[in-house]
C-alpha cells in the first residue's frame, strides 16, 4: 500500500483507475487545509484537574482517537481519503470498499467528511504512529476511519449547520459501517457526566482523551497528563526581551549516563520567571558544534545539564530514527 499524489495515475489494487485530478483540485485542498488551520488546530486543551473550565451542557462527547486527521471525499463518482497536505489514498482499501457500500449507496452527490484515520492493534488502543506503520507494512486491513464532522455537502460549506444535524448526517450515511463509521457520541448536560465519560473512555490508559463540543461551536479536548523530570540542556531568549528565556531544550538521562533529547518547552510562566531562568542558565553556557533550532528558527544555546525541571504533558510518543 502507498500514498499517492494527485499526479499519480496508478491506484491501490489491480484493475482500478481513477482521475485524481478531479478529486484533489485546489478547492478541495483549500477546504482540507483550511479545516486543520481554522478548526482542528484551535481545539482548547483541558486536563482532568480543570473540570471547572468545562462549559455547561448540552455537550456532544466522543472519544479522542489517536490517529491522523484525514478527509473522506466523494466526488466525481469516486471515494478517496485525502490528508490536509494533499496526499491521497484510493483504490481497494478495505475501509473505502466498505464506505462505497454505505456512504456511496446512500449519497450520490459530493461530500467531504473530516475524521480520524487510525490503525487497529491486536492489543491496546491505537497510536498515531501505527498509521504510518500500517502503510509501510502494506497492512491496509488495519486502517479505520472515524468520521466526526461534515465539511461540505453538494459544494456547500456546513460550518453554519448545527453540530447535532451534522452528526445526524454522519450516522445516517455511514450506518452499519465498521471500518468507516461515525464517531461514537453521547450527549451530556453537565461537567459531572463529562468527567464520567472521561473515566470510562480515557482514564488508566484506555484512550487518548475525549472531545467535548458545546452548542456554541467551541471544541474542547480533555486529556490525561503525565509529568517528567527533565534536564535543561539549552535555551533561547526573547527577541524583544533578551534578558528573558523564551524556550528550553530538554533531555532525559539514559541508564548509561547519556542524554536523550526529547524536545523543547516554551510555556515558562510570567516574565519574572523567564528572567530567573535566563540568569540561571546564562552562567552555564557551553560551546558546542551541534546545532538545534527552535520552532521560530532561533538556535538554542547549550548549557551544562545542571537544572532539572518538572514538565507536564498529555502524551508520549516513541520514534525509531532508523524508520
Amino acid at each position: 500500500m502507498s500514498f499517492y499524489s494527485k499526479d499519480t495515475a496508478s491506484p491501490l489494487g489491480e484493475g482500478h483507475r481513477t482521475s485524481l485530478g478531479a478529486l484533489t483540485d485546489e478547492a478541495l485542498r483549500a477546504v482540507a487545509s483550511g479545516y486543520k488551520r481554522n478548526v482542528a488546530s484551535r481545539y482548547r486543551s483541558l486536563t482532568p484537574d480543570e473540570p471547572d473550565l468545562i462549559p455547561s451542557g448540552p455537550l456532544f462527547a466522543s472519544p479522542k482517537i489517536d490517529g491522523e486527521l484525514w478527509f473522506l471525499v466523494q466526488k466525481a463518482g469516486e471515494l478517496v481519503l485525502v490528508s490536509p497536505r494533499g496526499r491521497v489514498m484510493f483504490g481497494d482499501l478495505p475501509l473505502l470498499k466498505e464506505a462505497r457500500g454505505t456512504l456511496g449507496k446512500r449519497l450520490t452527490g459530493e461530500v467531504v467528511l473530516a475524521g480520524e484515520l487510525f490503525a487497529a492493534r491486536k492489543a491496546g488502543r491505537p497510536r498515531v504512529g501505527d498509521v504510518a506503520a500500517a502503510v509501510s507494512e502494506n497492512a491496509p486491513e488495519r486502517l479505520g476511519f472515524a468520521a466526526f464532522d461534515v465539511l461540505q455537502h453538494e459544494g456547500v460549506d456546513m460550518y453554519g449547520v448545527a453540530y447535532e444535524e451534522r452528526l445526524g448526517l454522519l450516522r445516517t450515511w455511514l450506518e452499519g459501517g465498521k471500518r468507516a463509521a461515525a464517531i461514537k457520541t453521547e450527549v451530556v448536560n453537565d461537567r459531572e457526566n463529562a468527567m464520567r465519560l472521561f473515566g470510562e473512555w480515557a482514564s488508566d490508559g484506555k484512550g487518548e482523551g475525549i472531545i467535548l463540543r458545546p452548542t456554541d461551536g467551541r471544541i474542547f479536548k480533555l486529556k490525561p497528563y503525565v509529568t517528567l523530570d527533565a534536564a535543561v540542556i539549552g535555551f533561547t531568549v526573547r527577541a524583544d526581551a533578551p534578558e528573558q528565556a523564551r524556550s528550553l531544550l530538554l533531555a532525559l538521562m539514559r541508564e548509561n549516563g547519556q542524554l536523550q533529547l526529547i524536545g523543547s518547552c516554551g510555556n515558562l510562566g510570567e516574565e519574572e520567571q523567564r528572567r530567573v531562568l535566563y540568569t540561571r542558565l546564562a552562567s552555564t553556557v557551553v560551546s558546542s558544534n551541534y546545532r538545534y533550532a527552535s520552532s521560530s528558527g532561533a538556535l538554542f544555546r547549550f548549557v551544562r545539564p545542571e537544572l532539572v525541571i518538572e514538565v507536564r504533558l498529555t502524551d508520549l510518543q516513541s520514534a525509531d530514527s532508523n524508520e
